[in-house]
């Protein structure tokens, strides 16, 4: 049991320190942005948490505007579209929400079995003196969630979440279009 738990390490250390061909969507600066080749050959980019060691602004005392309601956000308004993708957000207070975005339909539209997870949970806050748009700043990207309204948001700065639009809305955000 012991040579096949130190055989399980040794293969582990050699697959993780093994040269890795480029994979030319991924930018030079986006060093620290895990790559996982899933079974069906997708590939998810995920930025790292890492501990901040610089000394922060103290936090601004931020109250949204249109803070997005807890549930899931999805970018097209009907099933099938290729890329498509789904933003399950979870409202913290009245500045800051967390986030995390799965891709839930391949290049051709196929819903896939289990959701893809593209980008893990991180928290974005609000800190703009309109207090309509909450940012994210990681390590590697830097996302803006443009909220005009509670039920839909305008993301940029993460490309594999904008593939299929830029605009995730909520089912209940009916017929109302983004920014009225």
């Amino acid at each position: 049991m012991l040579k096949r738990i130190i055989c399980i390490l040794l293969l582990a250390l050699v697959v993780g320190c093994s040269p890795k061909k480029a994979d030319s969507s991924i930018t030079p600066d986006q060093s620290d942005v895990s790559i996982v080749q899933n079974d069906d050959s997708s590939v998810v980019q995920t930025e790292e948490t890492t501990e901040n060691t610089t000394e922060e602004e103290p936090a601004k005392d931020v109250v949204a505007k249109y803070n997005l309601k807890s549930g899931e956000y999805y970018n097209s308004p009907e099933g099938g579209t290729p890329y498509m993708c789904e933003a399950v957000i979870k409202q913290l207070d009245s500045s800051s929400f967390e986030f995390t975005f799965y891709q839930i339909c391949d290049e051709k539209g196929n819903h896939y079995d289990e959701k893809k997870l593209i980008f893990k949970t991180h928290v974005a806050e609000f800190d703009d003196d309109e207090a309509t748009t909450a940012i994210y700043h990681g390590k590697q990207y830097t996302l803006t969630f443009k909220c005009d309204y509670e039920y839909s948001f305008k993301l940029s700065g993460f490309k594999n979440g904008m593939r299929c639009s830029d605009t995730y809305s909520r089912p209940e955000a009916g017929s109302i279009e983004f920014g009225n």
